[in-house]
């Protein structure tokens, strides 16, 4: 390591040169190495090192409703009319095909229908009710914003016209707003279509002289 004619003072020299070399060599590897755990890692509020997800592994959710059922039982907005369509014999097909919902908000049902809807909830009802949902739910994903369409069928084979110029559909006043899922649009609407309210108030009539 050391040649044996070089003095001794020299040969100290050498090996406390080489000693300063290692550690300068070891400290750096250290450093190097606890960057590179930080870059895993965030700073906390306290300033405190906090592990976090890496990027790759970090998923945000999708948002978008998967059908117009989810769509609607799922709001606060529209949970009424969400729960009706969920609660007949088209939910089904609903769930599984693309349609078009024209549904109510729950301001729209408080001012008008309310009680009168309490009324499809109930099971001698259902017949009704089924009769009633298909109303509401158009065949086909219709974009009223991206389509001119003014005839539309519902999935009971109804024919329902659009006017344009007066922003109704069936004589029903639509909104502008519209929500788009993965299985169909939702067409807010300002009321109900065609609500049966003569029926349902006789039979709501019916069950209550029974029970008197």
């Amino acid at each position: 390591m050391f040649a044996a004619n070089v003095p001794l003072h020299m040969k100290f020299t050498q090996f406390f040169s080489i000693l300063i070399a290692i550690g300068i060599f070891v400290s750096c590897t250290e450093s190097a190495n606890d960057k590179s755990k930080q870059s895993d890692s965030a700073t906390g509020p306290n300033g405190k090192v906090t592990d976090v997800l890496p990027k790759t592994e970090i998923s945000s959710e999708n948002t978008t409703p998967a059908n117009v059922i989810k769509g609607t039982m799922n709001s606060t907005e529209f949970g009424s009319m969400g729960f009706l369509l969920n609660k007949s014999k088209w939910a089904e097909q609903v769930a599984n095909e693309k349609v078009t919902f024209l549904c109510p908000t729950e301001k729209s049902l408080e001012l008008n229908n309310r009680q009168l809807v309490a009324e499809f909830k109930r099971p001698e009802n259902q017949d009704l009710l089924d009769e009633y949902i298909a109303l509401h739910v158009l065949k086909g994903e219709i974009i009223l914003s991206k389509t001119t369409t003014t005839d539309v069928e519902t999935i009971s084979g109804i024919k329902l016209k659009i006017d344009r110029e007066n922003h109704t559909i069936d004589g029903v006043h639509y909104t502008d707003r519209e929500i788009q899922t993965g299985m169909g649009n939702i067409i807010v609407m300002d009321d109900l279509l065609r609500y049966p309210q003569s029926e349902l108030k006789a039979r709501a009539g019916k069950r209550l002289k029974k029970s008197v």
